[in-house]
């Protein structure tokens, strides 16, 4: 098989595979947040590492008691323009974003005592896809990635570029109390795209015979309550400027909190807790994938340093 050609067949059940793995018999306890929604998984967990021919998946399977055969397929590398990315992507076949639905934690948050309309309802998240969308179902999609997304997309792409948008920085303004990285009693705090100079991320790229499927998969993530504006922005890559898809921060979302203080943005990411880990982790995580790519965001580099160096105690 040629060296650029990637076509890999994951199967999620336990037993011998063909495609070598290393297990893990740890238990998970997670759940994975973006755009204010959440869901958690328990259960045993193997950790894999894909390879075939330039392309590499990392990926946590969630075990089933049933032979599924999960495929993607791709007539180039998607990890060409990026080696160094391979295998600190998650495979989108066996991420638990490919079957969320905001709907499914209706009752876990009545028990927090959220309100009711906490999420969007599905035809209000389904008019908000339509309408960004509109003109673009039918070509090929670019979506921008400034956090969480850069290491667990969620949806099949078949190309991944570095990218810059102008206008926008990376924003620790998202503070989280619904229990993923953070509660009422100690929030945590993710980043979001708002104003700013200027943002660097990833673009990846979702075919379009794939568009309508993968974006409402991308949708009920993102969209889960309503704390981003989908936008349709210029990025600037190496390949040149792509057209892609963003979420930017919505001001009129009471999450979002442009208003913290250092001092707070420092003790969210330090203690914030919730299923998924730590609001910590999440910025390591970033960090961890800022440096794979070259890329120097100081705001995120120094509040990483002061977190680690919060005295819990204080």
């Amino acid at each position: 098989m040629p060296a650029n050609r990637l076509t890999m067949t994951i199967c999620r059940w336990r037993g011998p595979m063909r495609l070598s793995s290393r297990k893990s018999s740890s238990t998970l306890k997670g759940a994975a947040q973006t755009g204010g929604a959440f869901f958690m998984a328990t259960g045993a967990v193997s950790r894999m590492t894909i390879a075939c021919g330039n392309a590499a998946w990392s990926s946590v399977a969630k075990p089933v008691k049933s032979k599924r055969e999960l495929c993607m397929t791709s007539d180039t590398d998607p990890f060409a323009h990026h080696p160094e990315l391979q295998g600190k992507i998650v495979d989108p076949e066996v991420s638990f974003f490919r079957t969320f639905k905001p709907s499914d934690f209706d009752e876990r948050m009545q028990a927090m005592g959220v309100p009711a309309h906490w999420r969007m309802t599905d035809d209000e998240r389904e008019a908000s896809r339509r309408k960004t969308l509109d003109g673009h179902l039918n070509d090929d999609l670019w979506v921008f990635a400034y956090g969480s997304l850069m290491w667990d997309p969620g949806f099949r792409f078949v190309e991944v570029l570095k990218a810059e948008v102008s206008g926008y920085s990376r924003s620790f303004c998202l503070k989280d109390e619904l229990g993923g990285r953070g509660s009422r009693e100690a929030p945590g705090l993710m980043a979001a795209l708002d104003d700013g100079p200027g943002c660097t991320g990833l673009a990846f790229r979702i075919t379009k015979d794939q568009v309508d499927e993968e974006t409402e998969i991308l949708w009920r993530r993102e969209m889960a309550t309503g704390v981003y504006v989908p936008t349709i922005i210029g990025a600037e890559t190496a390949e040149g400027t792509v057209k892609c898809v963003a979420f930017i921060a919505n001001h009129q979302a009471k999450r979002i909190r442009r208003d913290l203080t250092r001092e707070e943005q420092v003790r969210y990411i330090a203690t914030g807790t919730g299923v998924l880990g730590t609001s910590l982790e999440y910025i390591e995580n970033l960090a961890e994938h800022l440096t794979a790519l070259g890329i120097d965001d100081q705001e995120v580099f120094s509040l990483l340093a002061a977190a680690k160096g919060f005295d819990k105690s204080a």
